[in-house]
């Protein structure tokens, strides 16, 4: 059988990987939505990192890991960060065979420790995301 490249074969010998367009879109700090939960879902099973919600725009962001500072990850939601109006933690997603269990800890360095109202309005905001993206079997814990 012979295969036919569409794109001429680097003459060096190097081998290109490409990444379907999902998979990119979740590399850094990246907004969370109900357009690309289910997408986010199918890649992350099991996630754990960063978060920041802000609070006058009702907008999630996330970073995988803990090596994005909570400050870069606000910025992808805009460039007029306020340490009032937002907050920063540490989400863990994890997926069972009931659904997905998210938690919701810790503090940021830059916006302090979360208000346990402040958390609620993030899990508010989550189990509204699932909720409207169709995915059942949603707990929470904060």
């Amino acid at each position: 059988m012979k295969i036919k490249f569409n794109n001429p074969i680097d003459p060096r010998g190097r081998c290109f990987v490409f990444k379907p367009a999902a998979a990119l879109q979740f590399k850094g700090s990246f907004v969370l939505t109900n357009r690309n939960l289910h997408d986010f879902l199918a890649l992350n099973p099991d996630f754990s990192g960063k978060f920041v919600f802000d609070l006058r725009t009702k907008i999630l962001a996330l970073a995988a890991g803990e090596d994005t500072p909570h400050r870069s990850i606000a910025r992808s939601l805009t460039e007029d960060i306020s340490r009032n109006e937002m907050v920063g933690a540490f989400l863990d997603l994890n997926r069972s065979a009931d659904g997905f269990k998210i938690e919701l800890y810790g503090d940021s360095g830059y916006f302090g420790r979360p208000s346990g109202k402040e958390l609620k309005l993030v899990a508010d905001h989550l189990a509204e995301l699932f909720g409207s993206a169709g995915v059942a079997g949603l707990s929470i814990a904060h």
